[in-house]
């Protein structure tokens, strides 16, 4: 990697180490994790198949894997303070049965390659046009021939849904907030992404967290990225539809793409 593309790797683990300090409340967004494990399952059919979760962070996907049986499980994430805090979270059967990594995906290496790689709100724009191909090239080597990458991401024909300002309360007792406040500069083809963490009564604190910076690719250049990877066939889904019916949560803003190498 660059220097240009390392010092971007440090910033998206501190925008991460920050928010991994909020007392997430997952009832929140239970309904999205179910979706995605259910469109992830389709990739995936055998409990035994060996699955990499590409920015796992505090672990909900993987947690909800371990539940339904999947039992080779592994996650990486670049932020050790999302990691620790997913393990101080889950019981010892757990801890002992997901392999957590902690690195750079565009760094790490595996001997033995992945039936699957998934990634949820795929982190694709924040390297870059050749650190993202990068990102999906190091993707490609971690695969078995003939897998496949299951990815969700935002994509450009959905920007109209990002844009604005959202109030989140993270805490059932709502004493931690997330503001954030998005908008999308046409120039640049990137959403901007400014936070802060407001945590109220006794705690008082009001943190900023570094703006976030991703590139909103179209369907057609997101196949570019993956095909320039070496991937040999791409498919992209708007509103993560794999079929003609609507997803049971709201996937207006999101793009689910499915990855393949042939080997």
């Amino acid at each position: 990697m660059t220097e240009a593309q390392r010092d971007r790797a440090r910033s998206i683990r501190h925008i991460y180490d920050l928010r991994s300090t909020i007392p997430y409340d997952p009832d929140s967004d239970s309904a999205y994790i179910t979706d995605d494990v259910e469109i992830l399952s389709q990739f995936a059919p055998a409990l035994s198949s060996r699955i990499l979760d590409v920015g796992c962070g505090l672990g909900w996907h993987l947690e909800r894997l371990y539940k339904l049986g999947y039992t080779n499980l592994h996650g990486i994430d670049v932020s050790r303070s999302s990691l620790d805090a997913f393990q101080a979270r889950i019981g010892s059967p757990a801890r002992e049965s997901i392999t957590l990594i902690c690195d750079d995906l565009r760094s790490y290496r595996s001997e033995i390659p992945f039936d699957v790689v998934c990634s949820f709100l795929c982190c694709i724009g924040s390297f870059g046009d050749q650190g993202d191909i990068l990102f999906a090239s190091a993707i490609r080597a971690l695969l078995k021939a003939d897998a496949c990458f299951v990815m969700t991401s935002f994509y450009r024909e959905g920007v109209s849904d990002l844009v604005g300002e959202f109030k989140t309360a993270y805490a059932k007792n709502s004493e931690v907030i997330l503001n954030t406040t998005s908008k999308f500069e046409s120039l640049t083809n990137e959403m901007v992404f400014n936070q802060k963490i407001t945590k109220t009564g006794d705690l008082n604190e009001t943190i900023a967290v570094p703006e976030e910076r991703i590139r909103l690719y179209t369907v057609e250049e997101l196949k570019a990225v993956f095909r320039r990877a070496g991937f040999s066939e791409v498919s992209c889904m708007p509103e993560c539809k794999l079929d003609e019916r609507n997803r049971p949560v709201d996937r207006s803003a999101v793009l689910l793409t499915i990855a393949r190498h042939w080997g």
